[in-house]
């Protein structure tokens, strides 16, 4: 791109990574969070902990503490065969505890929410300011591609459509969880 343009158009950049890259995608998906200064939106299935774990917890907890109008939204099903209760149950005995605990007190004033879904939705994806990780759909536990966006903001906008029109479709409840629903008094 010329020099000049290179300061009012962000090139739009793209990568492709493959099925069997788990570990990549992960550490993809980490810098992008790490990156983030304004927000994030994530669509998640099961929130599998070997990407929903304490290290996710401490970039999330670093970045509401360092950006004071930073928000972050997560939307998940979990397992959608077991109860409500189970569900909550399975993630506190897992690495998802780390994220249940950035509920504690409302420490971020509202700027952290997680939601439940009963049911799994076909798109998840991550999003971080201008950029967008969008993994192939799949059936829940299968390898899928994925494809990592930047400065991209049609498609980021349209993805941020998608998690309003998941979190209020009226055929599959989601739950706004709060601290208590994991710990109870």
């Amino acid at each position: 791109m010329i020099p000049f343009l290179e300061k009012f158009f962000k090139p739009v950049n793209y990568e492709l990574i493959a099925a069997k890259d788990i570990k990549l995608e992960r550490e993809k998906m980490y810098e992008l969070y790490e990156r983030s200064s304004e927000e994030i939106w994530i669509v998640a299935g099961e929130l599998t902990p070997l990407f929903y774990n304490e290290r996710l917890a401490r970039i999330i907890k670093r970045n509401l503490e360092k950006y004071p109008n930073f928000r972050v939204n997560i939307l998940f099903s979990k397992n959608e065969n077991d109860p409500f209760e189970i569900r909550k149950e399975k993630m506190i005995a897992s690495d998802n505890i780390f994220l249940c605990n950035l509920l504690e007190g409302d420490a971020f004033g509202g700027r952290f929410s997680m939601y439940m879904s009963e049911k799994r939705f076909p798109n998840h994806f991550g999003i971080a300011d201008n950029s967008i990780l969008i993994e192939e759909i799949h059936p829940e536990g299968d390898d899928r591609p994925a494809l990592l966006v930047h400065n991209y903001m049609t498609f980021v906008n349209k993805y941020k459509r998608y998690f309003q029109k998941f979190r209020s479709d009226s055929d599959n409840k989601s739950t706004k969880l709060t601290y208590n629903d994991f710990f109870p008094n």
